[in-house]
């Protein structure tokens, strides 16, 4: 590290050691992103029109107010597909973080 500026000091050798933290931070985001519910459901309640319905809020909605809990639970199997379909696609992108 001697002769190195503060540049490549940082890109060399404190980004590689933040990649893994960061891809779980991107990871965790994502999901937490997908499971949007508590801010629909209290400020609209779905909206008008259904606008600002969410998957999970839609799931809720046939599961509790419509009393559908088959297709319900079919919503949430396909979204916690979907979640790994795109966990699986950004650790490929982004790399598993452990072969630095």
């Amino acid at each position: 590290m001697e002769g190195a500026t503060s540049w490549q000091r940082f890109r060399f050798l404190t980004l590689p050691l933040l990649l893994p933290q960061t891809i779980l931070v991107v990871m965790l985001s994502t999901i937490n992103g997908f499971q949007l519910f508590i801010e629909p459901y209290v400020m609209t309640g779905g909206g008008p029109l259904r606008r600002t319905y969410s998957i999970v809020l839609y799931l809720y909605t046939n599961a509790f107010s419509y009393q559908k809990m088959g297709y319900a639970a079919t919503i949430g199997v396909a979204l916690a597909l979907m979640i790994g379909a795109v966990v699986v696609l950004q650790r490929r992108v982004l790399g598993s973080g452990e072969s630095l």
